[in-house]
């Protein structure tokens, strides 16, 4: 995942094995300069649950992480100091997917969902210490990550069920209800979404089952989705769930899509708001590319992680 905090691009928060210790690393590189910066944000001897979610939320740099023994984490660090704070948000995981971070209003936000669990969603006003857990929906299965974000005036959350549906949750902000939406049908996808606001809709990037690239969006405030071919079959990765996840975020006046693609490149997509035309372009060569890719606006520049 890549994201700006402060002047800085954190362009990854990871898992890097260490024979019987598992790190929780986070890199980062001041906007403008070439060096690398790698922190150790955390040590655990269990394996992770999924993959883990770093944003920014108020003056902090911010990263969401399941482990097995203790549950989801939530580590926090003021921008442009070095001591990483730890906290505990919610108790062992019965779910896969992993948890998504992000700011919604004046809270830090996290979705988790997948597996035996239900669809949660936890929030933590700016500057306070006490986490809320909320049920989005019961369980709803499914082997990947739900994706969290902030459009319009509600925190939006996309997810992946059982049959392979995808499901749009809302809340409007300072509100207690969760409203259910289904975009797309049985084994519409496979594998992870991504939720994003771009212009003044609600967009959602997942892979289909056949291999197809999809674009979904939803204009604020009213109830049709639609659905758009951004690459047809076979384009995208489809032997794993957990690979190939796309990644979608408002860029200038465009939507932009980064994916895995089927010969595991990298590739970009682009789309001017209020025009029909997706512009497909290739970032890396063949075999260079194998846990989906993450999209953000950095500066001025559009910046993709790939692993």
């Amino acid at each position: 995942m890549t994201i700006q905090a402060g002047s800085s691009a954190i362009v990854a928060s990871s898992f890097d094995t260490n024979l019987e210790v598992v790190n929780l690393m986070l890199y980062w590189q001041a906007i403008g300069t070439a060096e690398w910066h790698a922190e150790t944000v955390a040590r655990s001897n269990t394996v992770p649950a999924g993959r883990p979610s770093v944003a920014q939320v108020g003056n902090s740099a911010v990263i969401a992480a399941l482990f097995s023994d203790v549950g989801l984490m939530f580590y926090w660090q003021t921008i442009g100091t070095a001591e990483w704070h730890a906290e505990t948000v919610g108790g062992p995981p019965t779910i896969v997917g992993g948890p998504s971070v992000a700011q919604v209003g004046n809270s830090a936000v996290i979705a988790t969902g997948g597996g035996d669990g239900p669809l949660m969603f936890y929030w933590q006003t700016i500057g306070t210490a006490e986490w809320h857990a909320e049920t989005v929906a019961g369980q709803i299965g499914g082997r990947s990550a739900p994706s969290v974000a902030q459009v319009g005036n509600s925190a939006v959350i996309a997810a992946q069920h059982l049959d392979n549906s995808l499901w749009f949750y809302w809340q409007t902000i300072g509100t207690a209800e969760w409203h259910p939406e289904m975009v797309a049908g049985r084994s519409a996808i496979m594998g992870a979404p991504s939720v994003s606001q771009v212009g003044n809709s609600s967009v959602i990037a997942a892979r289909s089952t056949d291999g197809s690239l999809m674009f979904y969006w939803q204009t604020i405030g009213t109830a049709e989705w639609h659905a758009e071919t951004v690459a047809g079959p076979g384009t995208t990765d489809v032997v794993d769930d957990s690979a190939g996840t796309p990644s979608v975020a408002w860029v200038g006046n465009s939507a932009v899509i980064a994916a895995q693609l089927g010969d595991n490149n990298l590739g970009f997509f682009w789309q001017t708001i209020g025009t029909a035309e997706w512009h497909p372009e290739t970032v890396t060569g063949p075999l260079t590319t194998y846990f989906g890719a993450s999209v953000a606006p950095i500066g001025i520049a559009d910046v993709i992680l790939d692993t």
